[in-house]
C-alpha cells in the first residue's frame, strides 16, 4: 500500500481555507441599534450600539459581508433619511413589530425603507408616515419583508401615485399588514395599500387603504405574469369620490389565489371588490363577498382573464348584478348569482358558517367539495393554512377548506313548487364529515 505525502499538502491547505471561509460566512458580525447605546462603530455590542438605523444598516452594507445583521431593539426611531438596504442584509427586530416604530419625522417628503438586493431582509418592524411619491412605507424592487406593518403613509402629490404602502416591482412581502395608508385629497394614482409588478405577496393583510378620487385598486393594484398573491385578505378597503376597483386591480397575467376580498368600496366608481382584466389573468380559490359599487361590478368585473373555484356573492352594485362578465373566458367551478355560464358553476347560497360572525368557511352545501383539483393544490394549503384539498382528495369553492369534522348532511330539491298539480322533482343529498358510515333502514321515500 503506497499513500501520498508532501504532494496532498496544497490540496489539504486548500481545503482548510475553504472550510474557514465558510465558517466565517457563516459566523458573520452584527451590528446593534439600541438608543442607549454610545453610538461607537462598529457598533458589534449593544453597549456601542448605534443610535439611528441608518448609521448601523450603511455599516453593514459598506462591511457585507463580514457584517450581514442589523439587529434592534425596542423603541420608536425617528429617521429624516430614507433607510436604504443595497446588499444582502437582514434588519430585524428584536421582539417584533408591536414595540419596534420605525417612522419619518418633520415634514419633508422622504419614504421609510428602500431595498434594493435579492439578499436584503427586512423584519418585524412597523413603518410608518412616510411621504413620496410612490412607496411612502417602502420601495422594492428586490428582498424580503416580513413580519411588518406598514401604515399610516401618505402620498406626495397627484403625480405619478403609484403605491402608497408598499411598491413592489420584485421580491416577497409576507405576514405583514398593510393598513390605513392613504392619498389624502390629491389624486391620479393606483395601489393604496400596494402597488406590484413584479414578485410575491403572501400571507398578508391589505385592509382599510383609502384613496380620494381617479384611482384604482384601493387594496392592490397588480399587474404582470409573475406576479402572484396568495393567503390574503383584502378588506375595507375604499374610494372616497370616483375612482375603481375598491379591493383588487388585476391585469397582466397576474394571480389571484386563496384570497378573501371582502367589503371593500368606491364611493362614486366602479368595481367594488375584483377588477380583472388581460390575457392569462387568474381569480383562483377566492371568496369574494360583501363588496359594493354605487354603478357596475359589485363584487366581480372581468375584462379578461379566468376565475375558477371561487365564491362571488353577497355583493352589491347600484347597477347590474353581483358580477360582470365582459371579456375572458368568464367563471367555472364558482359560486355566484346569478347563474353564471360555464362548467361546474352553481347559483345556491354557498352556505358560510357564519358570515356575520366572520366565519366564511363553507358547510355542507353546494359550495363544499365541488371545487376542481388544480395542479397546484396537492402541495398547498387554504388561506387559513390547513390543507387545500380535504381527506377525501376533493376541494371547496372558495379560499377555505372546511375541515373534516361531525357528520353532517343537507338535502335539496330542484322544484321548489306547491300545490296539487303533479310534478316531477329531482332530490339532491350529500353527506360530509370523516364518520360518514350511514346505515339506514325503512322503505324507500317516494312522492308524487
Amino acid at each position: 500500500m503506497s499513500r501520498r505525502t508532501g504532494a496532498g499538502l496544497p490540496f489539504v491547505a486548500a481545503a482548510l481555507a475553504a472550510v474557514c471561509l465558510a465558517v466565517r460566512a457563516a459566523h458573520a458580525a452584527t451590528n446593534y441599534v439600541w438608543s442607549g447605546g454610545s453610538h461607537s462603530a462598529p457598533y458589534d455590542t449593544w453597549t456601542t450600539a448605534a443610535t439611528n438605523i441608518q448609521d448601523a444598516v450603511d455599516y453593514a452594507c459598506t462591511n457585507y459581508p463580514a457584517y450581514d445583521t442589523v439587529l434592534v431593539t425596542n423603541g420608536t426611531y425617528n429617521i429624516t433619511n430614507q433607510v436604504s438596504a443595497t446588499n444582502g442584509i437582514t434588519v430585524r427586530s428584536v421582539n417584533g413589530a408591536d414595540v419596534t416604530t420605525v417612522q419619518r419625522t418633520g415634514t419633508a417628503e422622504m419614504r421609510i425603507f428602500q431595498l434594493t438586493h435579492a439578499g436584503a431582509v427586512l423584519d418585524g418592524f412597523t413603518i410608518r408616515n412616510g411621504y413620496a411619491v410612490s412607496g411612502a412605507g417602502v420601495y422594492m424592487t428586490a428582498g424580503t419583508i416580513a413580519n411588518c406593518v406598514v401604515r399610516d403613509n401618505l402620498v406626495k402629490d397627484w403625480a405619478a401615485m403609484n403605491g402608497v404602502g408598499i411598491h413592489m416591482a420584485g421580491g416577497t412581502v409576507t405576514n405583514c399588514v398593510i393598513r390605513n395608508n392613504s392619498s389624502g385629497a390629491f389624486f391620479n394614482g393606483v395601489g393604496g395599500g400596494v402597488y406590484i409588478t413584479g414578485g410575491l405577496l403572501i400571507r398578508s393583510s391589505v385592509v382599510s387603504n383609502e384613496y380620494f378620487t381617479n384611482q384604482s385598486g384601493m387594496g392592490i393594484w397588480a399587474s404582470g405574469s409573475g406576479v402572484v398573491i396568495s393567503h390574503c385578505v383584502i378588506s375595507h378597503n375604499k374610494e372616497t369620490r370616483d375612482g375603481s376597483a375598491g379591493g383588487v386591480y388585476l391585469a397582466g397575467g397576474a394571480k389571484l389565489r386563496n384570497c378573501l376580498v371582502r367589503a371593500n368600496s368606491v364611493a362614486g366608481g366602479s368595481y367594488g371588490g375584483v377588477y380583472m382584466t388581460g390575457a392569462g389573468t387568474l381569480v383562483e380559490s377566492c371568496t369574494i363577498v360583501e363588496n359594493s359599487s354605487p354603478a357596475t361590478g359589485g363584487g366581480l368585473y372581468m375584462a379578461g382573464g379566468a376565475v375558477s373555484n371561487s365564491i362571488v356573492y353577497f355583493n352589491a352594485a347600484g347597477s347590474g348584478p353581483n358580477y360582470v362578465v365582459a371579456g375572458g373566458s368568464g367563471l367555472a367551478y364558482s359560486c355566484a348569482t346569478p347563474l353564471p355560464a360555464g362548467t361546474g358553476n352553481t347559483d345556491l347560497d354557498p352556505q358560510f358558517a357564519n358570515r356575520p360572525g366572520g366565519n366564511l368557511h363553507v358547510l355542507v352545501g353546494p359550495a363544499r367539495n365541488t371545487g376542481l383539483v388544480l395542479p397546484w393544490m396537492s402541495a398547498s394549503v387554504d388561506a387559513d393554512a390547513h390543507a387545500r384539498l380535504d381527506f377525501s382528495g376533493k376541494v371547496d369553492m372558495g379560499a377555505y377548506q372546511t375541515q373534516g369534522g361531525a357528520l353532517a348532511c343537507s338535502l335539496s330539491v330542484d322544484e321548489p313548487r306547491f300545490g296539487i298539480v303533479p310534478f316531477s322533482a329531482t332530490f339532491s343529498s350529500q353527506v360530509d364529515g370523516t364518520n360518514t358510515a350511514i346505515r339506514s333502514s325503512g322503505p324507500p321515500l317516494s312522492a308524487t
